[in-house]
């Protein structure tokens, strides 16, 4: 399986508001939403409900 890159942006955010991060790495591994970073060259999990909040 591939290895999740937490930014440092998102870490700040997750713990902030209490969240456990091996709980949001499952809800990422299993999510079917994606999308194409030409930047860094990868997929990425969306977790718009973390961004939004």
């Amino acid at each position: 399986m591939p290895e999740i890159i937490w930014t440092s942006y998102l870490r700040y955010r997750a713990t902030g508001r209490g969240f456990d991060l091996d709980l949001i790495e499952n809800i990422l591994r299993f999510s079917s939403e994606r999308y194409y970073d030409v930047e860094t060259d990868r997929a990425i999990a969306q977790l718009e409900s973390m961004v939004n909040s």
